[in-house]
């Protein structure tokens, strides 16, 4: 807990005012730094053994849909560039934290995850989607629209046109009939942006799935921690 403290408080005290200068801050409000904000609020202010199903919930967020994101944005250990670093850090390091507090703390005989934890996680996440989606589509709206160069993660998904997650998303809208076999994905659209909300929660919630297996086995827990980072030096 020291640790991730220390490098995550570091980590954003560098990386917040880059952000804000090169108009990526509203990637600030993406889902991975949620969650750091919420292990913050579970270590230092309900503490691990105050709310196990905070534990829980927070187990699942790190081990589970930040984890996979590593392999879904294909972050990569590449040492001398600092982004890179940071994204495989922060994607990364709130599992071996939860890791250790899971093994390594009287949490070895804990309750095991439950439904009731599955869908306070669910809860949490469309919590955060609407927070997220209040901001940039009612709050900050005019801001956005007159700064067409500030992105967000909408803008950055539909503009990246050699996205392999953006172009697998169209190509199964264009299949269903969604979208015309011409029609591309526009940030502005009441349609992408339903989209965008529905895949998103897709796929955090099958990124959940396989958590209670590393909730329940040490040594599973170890490897697929392993094999996500490996994943990383692989992309690197």
């Amino acid at each position: 807990w020291a640790w991730y403290t220390l490098t995550i408080a570091l980590l954003m005290l560098m990386r917040i005012p880059a952000f804000v200068m090169t108009n990526l801050q509203y990637f600030l409000f993406d889902f991975c730094y949620f969650v750091q904000l919420l292990t913050f609020i579970q270590m230092y202010v309900t503490s691990v053994a105050g709310n196990e199903t905070f534990f829980r919930v927070l187990y699942i967020y790190t081990t589970g849909p930040l984890m996979w994101a590593v392999v879904l944005w294909r972050n990569s250990l590449v040492f001398h560039d600092y982004e890179k670093m940071s994204s495989v850090y922060i994607h990364i390091l709130p599992a071996g934290l939860y890791y250790t507090l899971r093994w390594h703390t009287n949490f070895t005989n804990a309750s095991p995850i439950t439904y009731i934890d599955f869908g306070c996680a669910i809860l949490g996440y469309i919590f955060w989607q609407f927070c997220y989606y209040f901001k940039t589509e009612v709050a900050d709206k005019k801001l956005l629209d007159s700064n067409p160069n500030m992105l967000t993660s909408l803008r950055w998904m539909t503009g990246e046109t050699k996205s392999v997650v953006s172009l697998a998303a169209l190509k199964f809208c264009r299949h269903i009939g969604l979208y015309g076999s011409e029609e591309k994905f526009n940030s502005t659209s009441f349609k992408t942006k339903f989209v965008f909300m529905f895949f998103q929660l897709s796929y955090t919630i099958l990124a959940m799935l396989l958590v209670p297996l590393f909730y329940n086995n040490k040594i599973a827990n170890w490897v697929f921690i392993s094999f996500i980072f490996t994943t990383a030096v692989y992309q690197g």
